[in-house]
């Protein structure tokens, strides 16, 4: 028919290329939406992709796959959710260890739930296009969930909102199908729902969606409301024996080896203070409707904006507003290509599409509270629960866009907020990106410094590991554990080096010298914190010292708690005669090169050999490469090394630039400190006469 017409055209009016590119576009006009919602999607989240690495929880699946194989993670995720460890079975022999292969799976899985709800509203109200458009937009971006970045880890979550949204499409599908195509339909859509419930089951809520949407397709038929309410209890009745079924299952057979997850320590919970339980559960139902709502995008922008750098904040800020411009085209041409097509058949979608996407986020959001969770935008490095409103942000932002299409609305406003959608979106997503780009590089120089400064560490190492305030890398010590048993042990299927963060906690069990033994998804640590070798960096700008608690001095603004347990860090735990690790480049990639820190790590390892010529050569070969520290306090090595070497001069050019640094004086001049065991008599006295003498 479009040909016949194209053809028509021309005889009666010759070439004319608009019509022509309209004819075209009405032809795919489905594939420009997509092909808009996927190109949002990506400048959203790709551009930051080769600086991603490995964050929290990914470690479990890295340690795991290298050292035991895929068939770890059944056992791993047996505590907890046995499906899980098959999805990361299969997905790891897929995947690989490679973080980019992840990357891109990750944005996969999220593009396909979202052309699924596009898919729902496309089946719901067949001529309101531009509206699912807008929706898929919304949904790709929406900037309550922050973790796209951490990609092996949520990968899962993503997997369990596609198989809910995916499944309730196919429950649309099956209610306008025959009847022997509704049934493969539903038993598909059951099996969705069941990988949906086994992957992540806090999302249960979710399939509030389903019985909503079901109502609403029977509204349109003729009939009284308990006749309706019959058919959609038929239609529903095998998705609601196959969620008991999971249900029991989940309650009665399984045995959860994980206290955050079981589900009788919970029933004792509100046994203990019904009404207090109660009461928080509405109280926090309402707060975190505002948040996925509405705090998405106040909240969560500003948690991620306050962290970036200006030039980031204006990458970032150019790139949600270039992204405006294929979003307002595509809007624009389809309002002028179908504007004599205005939806007679059903004026009031609007309504009802709020009413689905109201009904679906309550309901999402309520499981999550009564296990006691909820939606926050607090850090998106530590605690982030903000993936919490990831599958409620398909009731949100199905809502949102019921409410920016209401006829109440006028164009100019709808476009307005539309643009404004977009640009925070973008924003808050590229800087969440940002965020965790900066994390992952603080956590190379972590590993690349340790390697160049320790080329072994002893079996029963107990690693106590300090990060710079402002990027936080590891919140549980096996975050620090894998990776360095990876680098040092790779051969070992047992955990050699154990790990603790820098907290109140640690510090009482490394004075006390406390020994223990736990489990990390199956996998035992033992720590014994008479082996405590610290390595910490004492600020943002500092290198990443390791510390010989004899001997060091201490930076001025370290820490408290590291300088605390600063005496207890035994340099012993590493040994000096081997070659520099090589760390494993498909985890750590290349090495970051010859900054100023190699020198200083190569330095620090030459004073712990003694070998004072290697010391004053790295000093020289820093400077000749104009090379200097932003934490003073690491001339030491090298005024050492000098002043060993009987290089008076060159040490005493070093001693003047932390003359004045009293915390580094009063060290040296008053307590002893700094010099190592083979220290020259000459060479102390060089130092002593500058430094302490000589005011």
């Amino acid at each position: 028919m479009d040909e016949d017409i194209t053809w028509v055209h021309l005889v009666r009016h010759g070439p004319d290329w608009s019509f022509e590119v309209r004819q075209v576009f009405k032809r795919y006009e489905i594939g420009f939406d997509i092909l808009l919602v996927a190109l949002v999607g990506a400048l959203a989240y790709l551009p930051l992709l080769p600086g991603l690495g490995y964050y929290r929880d990914d470690w479990h699946i890295v340690f795991g796959g290298l050292v035991f194989g895929p068939g770890i993670f059944r056992r791993m995720f047996s505590i907890d959710r046995p499906l899980v460890g098959l999805i990361y079975d299969i997905l790891y022999r897929i995947l690989g260890v490679h973080i980019l292969n992840w990357q891109l799976a990750a944005f996969g899985v999220r593009l396909a739930g979202v052309l699924a709800v596009f898919w729902i509203m496309l089946m719901l109200w067949p001529r309101q296009r531009l509206a699912a458009t807008v929706m898929g937009v919304l949904a790709i971006i929406y900037p309550g969930f922050l973790q796209q970045s951490n990609a092996m880890t949520y990968i899962n979550h993503e997997i369990a909102v596609t198989s809910a949204v995916l499944s309730i499409a196919l429950t649309v599908a099956a209610y306008k199908s025959s009847r022997w195509t509704r049934v493969g339909l539903t038993v598909l859509s059951m099996l969705l729902l069941l990988v949906f419930l086994g992957s992540y089951e806090p999302m249960i809520g979710l399939e509030g969606m389903r019985p909503a949407i079901l109502y609403y397709l029977e509204t349109r038929r003729p009939g009284r409301w308990h006749r309706r309410l019959l058919a959609v209890l038929k239609n529903y009745a095998p998705y609601l024996a196959a969620m008991l079924l999971f249900i029991v299952w989940r309650t009665v057979i399984f045995q959860s080896g994980r206290p955050g997850v079981d589900v009788s320590a919970l029933v004792q919970t509100y046994r203990a203070a019904p009404i207090y339980q109660l009461s928080r559960v509405f109280a926090a139902s309402l707060q975190d409707a505002f948040d996925v709502l509405f705090g998405a995008w106040f909240i969560a922008p500003y948690t991620v904006f306050t962290q970036l750098r200006l030039m980031d904040f204006l990458a970032a800020l150019i790139l949600g507003a270039a992204t405006i411009v294929p979003v307002y085209a595509l809007v624009r041409w389809t309002e002028h290509t179908r504007k004599d097509e205005a939806d007679d058949s059903d004026p009031g979608w609007t309504k009802a599409a709020m009413l689905i996407g109201a009904t679906s986020m309550v309901t999402a959001i309520l499981p999550v509270v009564v296990a006691g969770r909820e939606v926050n935008f607090v850090s998106i490095l530590t605690t982030a629960f903000d993936h919490f409103s990831l599958h409620s942000s398909v009731g949100a932002v199905l809502l949102l866009t019921g409410a920016l299409f209401h006829p109440s609305v006028s164009h100019r406003v709808r476009m307005s907020l539309l643009g404004l959608a977009v640009v925070v979106g973008i924003l808050t997503q590229y800087g969440a990106g940002v965020i965790f780009r900066d994390s992952w590089t603080s956590t190379l120089q972590f590993w690349w410094q340790l390697s160049w400064r320790a080329p072994e560490l002893e079996p029963g190492t107990n690693l106590i590991a300090g990060f710079p305030q402002n990027v936080n890398v590891a919140v549980e010590s096996y975050q620090v554990a894998y990776p360095a048993d990876l680098i040092y042990f790779p051969d070992s299927q047992d955990v050699q080096i154990s790990a603790d963060l820098l907290n109140s906690a640690t510090v009482e069990k490394v004075i006390l010298g406390v020994s223990e033994s736990s489990q990390q998804r199956t996998i035992p640590f033992s720590r014994d914190f008479r082996n405590t070798l610290l390595a910490v960096f004492p600020s943002a700008s500092s290198c990443l010292h390791v510390v010989d608690g004899a001997h060091d001095l201490i930076p001025p603004g370290m820490d408290a708690m590291a300088q605390l347990i600063f005496p207890y860090s035994n340099i012993r735990q590493i040994t000096t005669d081997g070659p520099a690790q090589t760390l494993p480049a498909a985890i750590f990639g290349a090495s970051p090169g010859n900054t100023w820190c190699y020198y200083y790590q190569r330095a620090s390892l030459a004073v712990q050999q003694e070998d004072w010529a290697a010391v004053a050569r790295l000093g020289d070969e820093a400077q000749a490469l104009g090379l200097s520290p932003y934490d003073l306090s690491e001339w030491w090595p090298f005024i050492l090394g000098y002043a060993n070497q009987n290089q008076a001069d060159t040490a005493g050019q070093l001693i003047l630039r932390l003359k004045d640094i009293a915390y580094l004086r009063y060290q040296v001049c008053n307590t002893g400190r700094g010099f190592p065991p083979g220290m020259t008599n000459a060479g102390r006295q060089v130092i002593v006469d500058r430094l302490c003498n000589n005011p």
